[in-house]
């Protein structure tokens, strides 16, 4: 399937978001996968990285007692063929890769 729009069970709305959340303090044993900026240097890989991180934080907060090892975004940049590397990507198709 080539359809890169976003599905629409990915895609949730809510009415009634707070003012104010930090999820380290929702969810502090999940802390440890906040990490600082990644150096992309020429490659624009930001959907990589912030999909596996986002990834890492929902696996953390659904299992938080089996921490999962740090998810590669050159792995993404690398093989996930759907988006384009180094040349950008979309952030719902890298869920989709590691499902």
């Amino acid at each position: 399937n080539n359809d890169k729009s976003i599905p629409d069970d990915i895609i949730t709305l809510s009415s009634s978001l707070p003012s104010h959340f930090d999820s380290r303090v929702k969810w502090p044993e999940c802390s440890n996968f906040y990490f600082p900026h990644n150096n992309q240097g020429g490659c624009g890989s930001c959907w990589a990285v912030s999909a596996t991180n986002a990834l890492e934080i929902k696996a953390c907060i659904k299992h938080p007692k089996n921490q999962l090892n740090k998810l590669s975004s050159y792995n993404l940049v690398r093989c996930a063929h759907d988006n384009d590397g180094c040349h950008g990507g979309t952030l719902h198709l890298p869920w989709l890769y590691f499902k």
